[in-house]
């Protein structure tokens, strides 16, 4: 269940009875009555939203419902690792690469030169370099002349063990530590991003399935490759995969460890004059990980000198995960209008999130939503951003979003003078 904090009160979740779906037209077809009646979350065929998606995948298939709150679709899903829950059309399709990229390391650590790679690398070398990493220099001093070659991947862990200077995070355990010093950590990483998905999942099967191939081509001699990046049939509809974490990181941040990704992120915020204590903040939330926080910290630097310490805190109290979606999802949004010419003036706080004032004075309102309906709270929220417009003295409000509205909720903003712009970063299929 999402949180209170990933429902802007324009569009906020009202708690109504679930509806069943019985014989109903698509919830993009408007009906005679979609003026400003106010309509119920209800339960949609899942090919409402998703043409195809009766169709199962390798895999996986999507079960035949979806449960929609108002705002956010909640889809389950089968699969030969087990079965899922999810909340949110994007986050949907991430799974299904998830579940495939799992699949496929699976099959992989069956082949033959998966086992030849395993030889390779043995227990050995990983149980050596974490000794190192309990006692560098003891256990340096033990070694005899040469035998850093048996290292391999550390390079220059003896000469630093020597000098005082390894770079352990003693916050780390040794096997941690061993990890990264041995290289895996940096395959897992790499291997990641060749199949499009996020190192730092929760999902830990996938999890599993990552260290081991990543073990076996960082320390062994059989070269391992997991193949192209996995690709989301286009039977679902639309591809939901305009813009992705991986996609959202240079090589040098996919390659990078998450203690210098959160360097070199403060850094950069920091020379863009935000304050420490939000940039901090932000940082210093669990829900974020490393690559979705970098992707984060990219999209604001891509806007550019304005008030961002706005956002910045208002994302920094994300209480779940789903949150920090929202948030990330938001401010890709509006690095995508800068990007296509739209300047932004400012940032405005709003309940739960926030508004941009472009360069002409206009207010748009950014928002992650799979399919939002009318309700009474999304009447008022409307008057209230209405009234702050007025107040700014306006000349248009438009409400960007990544999914889309119900016909009921499109006519009564229209009828209000609000516009909308639907599915922002989605990429339509031909």
């Amino acid at each position: 269940m999402h949180s209170v904090m990933l429902l802007p009160r324009l569009l906020v979740f009202v708690c109504f009875p679930m509806v069943t779906f019985a014989q109903s037209p698509s919830p993009f077809t408007s009906p005679a009555a979609a003026s400003a009646a106010f309509e119920l979350p209800r339960v949609w065929p899942s090919t409402a939203f998703l043409p195809g998606a009766d169709q199962p995948g390798p895999g996986w298939r999507i079960g035949p419902t979806v449960s929609n709150d108002g705002i956010y679709n909640t889809w389950s899903v089968s699969s030969a690792i087990g079965p899922f829950e999810i909340t949110g059309n994007e986050r949907l399709i991430e799974l299904l690469r998830e579940i495939e990229a799992t699949i496929r390391l699976q099959e992989l650590s069956k082949s033959r030169e998966f086992a030849q790679g395993l030889a390779d690398a043995g227990r050995a070398r990983l149980d050596s370099v974490v000794q190192v990493a309990k006692d560098p220099v003891e256990t340096v001093r033990r070694l005899p002349q040469g035998a850093s070659r048996f290292l391999g991947r550390v390079g220059g862990t003896i000469n630093n063990a020597m000098h005082g200077s390894l770079d352990i995070d003693r916050s780390a355990t040794p096997e941690e530590t061993a990890r990264r010093l041995m290289g895996i950590e940096r395959a897992k990483r790499l291997i990641a991003a060749e199949l499009g998905v996020n190192p730092y999942s929760h999902n830990q099967i996938l999890q599993r399935a990552l260290n081991d191939v990543a073990t076996v081509r960082a320390l062994g001699t059989v070269t391992i490759s997991v193949g192209s990046m996995i690709v989301v049939p286009a039977t679902i509809g639309y591809a939901m995969t305009g813009v992705t974490v991986t996609s959202s990181l240079t090589r040098e941040q996919v390659a990078a460890e998450p203690r210098e990704l959160a360097a070199a992120n403060r850094a950069r915020a920091l020379a863009a004059g935000l304050p420490a204590a939000s940039i901090d903040a932000l940082n210093a939330n669990p829900h974020y990980d490393p690559w979705t926080l970098t992707a984060l910290w990219n999209s604001i630097a891509e806007i550019g000198p304005v008030n961002s310490v706005v956002f910045v805190d208002m994302a920094a109290a994300a209480s779940s995960d789903l949150d920090a979606f929202f948030f990330l999802r938001n401010i890709q949004i509006i690095a995508m209008l800068q990007s296509r010419g739209a300047r932004i003036r400012e940032f405005i706080a709003l309940p739960f999130t926030v508004a941009c004032v472009m360069g002409d004075g206009a207010i748009v309102l950014p928002l992650w939503l799979d399919y939002a309906i009318w309700t009474p709270q999304a009447e008022a929220a409307a008057q209230e951003l209405l009234a702050i417009a007025k107040a700014r003295n306006a000349p248009m409000v438009t409400v960007v979003t990544t999914g889309d509205f119900s016909p009921a909720a499109i006519g009564r903003l229209s009828a209000l003078g609000i516009q909308t712009r639907t599915r922002i970063l989605m990429q339509a299929t031909p």
